[in-house]
C-alpha cells in the first residue's frame, strides 16, 4: 500500500472528530470497487448495505 500515509491519516482526523473512521476509506476506495465489481455493486448487495451501513 504506497500510500498507507494517506489512509492512517484519514482513520486519525475520523477519531478526532468522532466520526466513522470507513467513511474516508469507501470515498476513496469506491473506484476501485467500481472497477472491480461494476458500477452500483452495492445495488445488487442489498444484504451488506443493510448489515454495515453504520460503518459507511
Amino acid at each position: 500500500m504506497a500510500d498507507i500515509e494517506v489512509f492512517l491519516n484519514d482513520v486519525l482526523d475520523a477519531k478526532q472528530k468522532c466520526r466513522s473512521t470507513w467513511r474516508a476509506w469507501y470515498s476513496r476506495l469506491s473506484r476501485f470497487s467500481e472497477a472491480a465489481f461494476g458500477k452500483d455493486w452495492m445495488k445488487h448487495k442489498e444484504d451488506l448495505t443493510k448489515k454495515y451501513t453504520f460503518h459507511i
